[in-house]
């Protein structure tokens, strides 16, 4: 689509669609609770309506493509998975979940979920050492406040005790 100078494209279409329909259905939802939204009841439930909208503004940031030029028919090459690799993807998902729940309780929330996280990250294909020990540990403090910290959950500790 043209608008003015500027050529606007979607990477892939019908991306869009899900956080569309989120944004609607937190519209509503907003609009239905406003007489109980700012109770304690709700604390989890408004930090995830807040983050909703972050988060469709980012999903709008990836899929958007604008331009001053014309759009060429050349595509950015990515990585690409076959069939038996998805499947293999997929399995070793789910053995790693598997095993995440079972040792959880045993190991500790930090070690299972440090391990979890980076595990996954090694399957699809992550190989700088910068990222693979900074998502984990940023998502192991995060998460940490926000379940013990701010909504007082505690979280299992293990025979590590942290």
């Amino acid at each position: 689509m043209k608008i003015g100078r500027y050529y606007i494209s979607l990477r892939i279409k019908g991306n869009l669609i899900f956080p569309l329909i989120l944004i609607i259905f937190v519209a509503f939802f907003l609009r239905e609770t406003t007489h109980i939204f700012f109770s304690n009841s709700m604390l989890m439930v408004r930090l995830i309506l807040y983050l909703i909208p972050v988060f469709f503004f980012f999903a709008i940031k990836e899929d958007l493509i604008i331009r001053k030029d014309k759009p060429s028919a050349s595509k950015k090459k990515e990585k690409k998975f076959t069939l038996l690799q998805k499947d293999r993807i997929s399995i070793l998902f789910v053995i790693l979940t598997l095993a995440n729940l079972l040792l959880l309780n045993v190991v500790g929330y930090i070690v299972t979920f440090f391990l979890f996280s980076l595990s996954l990250m090694l399957i699809l294909g992550v190989r700088s050492i910068k990222i693979l020990m900074l998502v984990p540990v940023s998502l192991i403090l995060v998460l940490y406040l926000v379940f013990q910290r701010w909504l007082l959950i505690p979280l299992p500790m293990g025979f590590f005790g942290f």
